[in-house]
């Protein structure tokens, strides 16, 4: 199952009625992640007046309203990275309060509205399940071997040199693998030997 999340760090700064809000998103694979980025935000802005927070990691979410009105913060937050299926993404606004009173109408718009800026100045990836394959082939097939994978969406690890030939590891997206070895089969005549297949956890 693929997933969209972002490449690197993205911010966004508005003022709204004298409120100033900053909008921070990152990336995180776990909520310790999630969890220290805020940490670190909460220091970097140690006078603001709220912390306001959502993030969503797989099937787990998380949001609060830092003492902002209930239900006028973390939770419409939360609800853009839904909206946009956005995953794996801690999201954080800081506000420093101008002295003019939002409304609740005002604060989910403002909140909702600074991470969805952010997320349109990110740069978004799409993470998909991967598959580990370990092919051994024999010193013969090297070339022939060689220029295939160059023509195809293949990673290649440094080879593993053996008695009779060597160990290749190759990291391509799953439901590639089964054309693939069938073509490799194909190519080395039956002399490719498939060693393992691992399919590999989504970590972006």
């Amino acid at each position: 199952m693929s997933y969209t999340t972002i490449k690197e760090p993205s911010e966004f700064k508005d003022v709204i009625k004298a409120s100033r809000f900053i909008a921070y998103l990152y990336k995180a694979l776990t909520v310790e992640e999630a969890q220290a980025y805020l940490a670190d935000i909460r220091k970097l802005h140690p006078d603001a007046s709220h912390h306001c927070w959502a993030y969503r990691i797989g099937e787990v979410y998380r949001f609060s309203d830092d003492g902002e009105p209930g239900g006028t913060a973390g939770r419409p937050m939360v609800e853009v990275l839904n909206k946009r299926d956005i995953d794996r993404v801690m999201a954080i606004v800081v506000r420093y309060f101008g002295g003019t009173k939002l409304g609740a109408g005002g604060l989910i718009r403002a909140y909702a509205g600074t991470v969805a800026k952010a997320l349109d100045n990110a740069n978004l990836l799409e993470v998909l399940p991967m598959v580990l394959l370990e092919v051994e082939i024999t010193f013969d097939l090297m070339d022939s071997v060689f220029r295939f994978l160059a023509e195809r969406p293949v990673t290649k690890e440094e080879p593993k040199y053996t008695a009779n030939g060597m160990q290749l590891r190759l990291t391509m997206q799953q439901g590639l693998e089964e054309e693939f070895l069938l073509a490799l089969s194909e190519l080395s005549k039956g002399q490719a030997k498939l060693i393992s297949q691992i399919d590999l956890p989504l970590d972006g």
